[in-house]
């Protein structure tokens, strides 16, 4: 698939183009700009109004979730909005486990890994911006792995 690669059961979504997500919001657009800023991802998810926001992903059998994204420096961070489906339209709230990283290399914008485990049973991940007050462009995902 022209959008990620897919290694044995895990999908890889390079966020550059809207092939491996099930639906998304119309506010929202790829950035191709300064990928050096982005620890080298040249294409991330970006909303284009600062308000909730989502994408969701669909794999039948999904056993785990993971996204990285990144937060732009000059304002606090606000954390997404995770809720899973087994058919799309019944969704439950659930808390993934998020990693700090490093500040991107050629950049000072701070990358997160968000992980969701024991998915049995769900099909659909729906992420949510929810910072609704600061900058449309932060935060941005940069990678999503679905397996």
């Amino acid at each position: 698939m022209e959008a990620g690669r897919v290694h044995g059961q895990a999908y890889v979504d390079r966020a550059d183009s809207w092939a491996f997500t099930h639906l998304h919001s119309p506010e929202m657009t790829l950035d191709t700009a300064n990928g050096a800023k982005f620890a080298g991802d040249e294409s991330r998810y970006m909303r284009t109004t600062a308000g909730n926001q989502s994408i969701q992903w669909r794999k039948y059998g999904m056993s785990l979730f993971n996204i990285s994204a990144y937060y732009w420096p000059d304002e606090p961070i606000s954390h997404f909005f995770f809720e899973v489906s087994p058919d799309g339209s019944t969704w439950t709230h659930v808390n993934p486990r998020i990693f700090p990283g490093s500040t991107a290399t050629d950049g000072n914008w701070q990358r997160y890994w968000y992980t969701l485990s024991g998915l049995e049973g769900m099909n659909y991940v729906k992420v949510t911006w929810n910072n609704r007050t600061g900058k449309a462009f932060s935060p941005q995902i940069g990678q999503a792995v679905l397996r």
